[in-house]
């Protein structure tokens, strides 16, 4: 198939500040019940789409909740649709604002939106919505779309800015040749990897520098716009004709393999082990494939009627399914046989998304015993428009995600006790200097609570099986201000942010654009439509 491999022809990517503040962001909440977690307990950063560039979702080394568990503390920002990023004690989390907040309580640190596109003649006012953030070296980098409020995208982008500060760094436009969004940034070694619409049905793969310079550029036929799994110095790719794998380095083709499945709309692919895991489908159900990660050179395959690679581990990879007696699979990562199924089958329990952390397998809002599936605790979730999924699973808490984000806290493994709560000071906040007069620094912090669901600690036991084999640099604060493009990238003019300095603060309630539109949403019950919208 024919493809490019070049340095941009016309790139734009900028270096900024805020020239204002554009409004505030809707409805932000916190709990007056916020469980902080102990500063002591053993932490691991969560930075970026499924914990790490390998997409894998397993954290060995981290500590999440092993019972006990209760809501700690809820924050909504309009249009919360993706993941969360968690690095030290702040959680970046994107909506109609990429924002940080205090992991210990929620409290807002800063706020940045990115500011619409100029689009002849939009059917309606472009809304920004922001993906899931992705940070490494002082930068948080997050793909954008644009569209209106009831949904569709109409131009996409890709911002970089300060992680303490919240203020730009440098962003790439689309000038809208594409309604198709930039996929969700995928960060190792160095580099931030993307791919990016290029308005023929295709996508154009990007490996960015820190300060917004191009490495290299590779044109795909692919439709995949999930985060690219990076491992081993090479960048995998689901295609329509097969996987392929690109150079992390120059972007120069790899190794190719499966061209006869057609890899479209996939929700993930991992890397983990020398394993590249991927599935596909194929006939009326979905095959999971296990490739060598270096050769291409296939292991095992496994089909199902439906199939999402959830977490790998050493040992297994952990799948979400739809069986009439299991939500969960383990299959053996050497050969593909099931290991053991398990079903959490409790109202008002979602289980979608997962996380292997310490001792744990998160699903949802349970927690499993990752050896044989048994469950450890289950919460129930009040009703949502979006559906809740986890995003993430750091420092004793699990974070999930529906328009809002929850933060669920317990006891660990390492007290067995619930975290105690930490009572934070109230400095008075100042904007960052540098800013312009006209932007000021900006806090706040609603007060409206969500109840806490009941939550109940299991000893059930899943079916076990015993299956046969079937056939797994530091970044610059400054950045360019001319650039070159092979997607036609197009300057924005400004983005807005607000900081504050403190890493703790009580905030007062406030409303904006998209106040209470969530609510309205849920209270006419267009959960199962709206579900369909989520961008994860």
């Amino acid at each position: 198939m024919p493809r490019s491999i070049s340095p941009l022809t016309r790139r734009t990517v900028l270096s900024g500040t805020a020239a204002g503040l554009v409004g505030l962001l809707g409805h932000a909440s916190t709990s007056t019940r916020a469980a902080a977690n102990r500063q002591d307990a053993p932490r691991a950063d969560w930075t970026q789409y499924k914990a790490d560039a390998g997409n894998t979702a397993h954290v060995p080394d981290g500590v999440g909740p092993s019972g006990a568990v209760e809501e700690g503390w809820s924050v909504s920002y309009d249009r919360i649709h993706d993941g969360v990023a968690v690095v030290g004690e702040t959680v970046y989390v994107g909506g109609k604002a990429l924002a940080a907040v205090d992991a210990a309580d929620g409290g807002e640190r800063w706020t940045f939106e990115p500011e619409a596109p100029e689009i002849d003649d939009p059917e309606s006012p472009l809304i920004p919505d922001v993906g899931t953030p992705a940070v490494a070296d002082g930068t948080v980098y997050a793909n954008v779309w644009f569209g209106p409020y009831d949904g569709g995208t109409e131009d996409t982008a890709l911002v970089a800015v300060d992680a303490e500060t919240g203020k730009r760094r440098w962003r790439v436009d689309t000038d809208g040749e594409s309604s198709e969004r930039i996929a969700p940034v995928t960060v190792d070694d160095g580099a931030a990897f993307t791919s990016i619409p290029n308005g023929d049905g295709g996508r154009t793969i990007h490996a960015f520098e820190p300060d917004g310079t191009v490495r290299w550029t590779n044109q795909l036929d692919t439709a995949f716009n999930r985060a690219l799994p990076v491992a081993g110095g090479r960048v995998y790719l689901p295609t329509k004709t097969g996987v392929e794998v690109l150079d992390a380095e120059t972007g120069e083709d790899g190794w190719t393999a499966l061209p006869e499945v057609t890899f479209e709309y996939v929700p993930s692919a991992v890397v983990a082990g020398g394993t590249l895991f991927v599935a596909g489908k194929t006939g009326s159900g979905v095959t999971l494939f296990a490739l060598d990660a270096a050769t291409g050179d296939e292991r095992w395959r496994t089909a199902y009627p439906s199939l999402a690679i959830g977490a790998v581990g050493p040992e297994r990879v952990y799948v979400r399914v739809d069986e009439s007696d299991a939500d969960v699979l383990a299959l053996d990562c050497a050969d593909g046989s099931e290991r053991w199924r398990a079903s959490v089958d409790e109202r008002d329990v979602p289980t979608d998304g997962f996380a292997l952390v310490g001792d744990l397998l998160y699903v949802g809002a349970a927690a499993l015993d990752p050896t044989d599936g048994s469950i450890v605790w289950t919460h129930a979730m009040p009703v949502s428009a979006y559906g809740w999924e986890l995003s993430a699973v750091v420092g004793g808490r699990v974070y999930l995600t529906s328009g809002s984000v929850v933060a669920l806290t317990g006891a660990t493994p390492e007290t067995d006790e619930p975290p105690t709560d930490t009572p934070t000071d109230t400095p008075t906040a100042t904007p960052e200097e540098g800013t312009p007069e006209d932007a000021p620094a900006t806090t706040r912090s609603p007060t409206s609570e969500t109840p806490a669901p009941e939550t109940t600690t299991a000893t059930d036991s899943p079916t076990t099986t015993d299956s046969p084999a079937t056939t797994r640099a530091p970044s610059s604060t400054s950045a360019p201000t001319t650039g070159t493009s092979t997607t036609a990238a197009t300057a924005s003019s400004t983005d807005s942010s607000s900081a504050s300095p403190s890493t703790s603060e009580v905030e007062t309630e406030t409303t904006g654009p998209g106040f209470g539109v969530l609510s309205a949403i849920g209270a006419i019950g267009v959960g199962a439509a709206l579900s369909r919208l989520r961008r994860r």
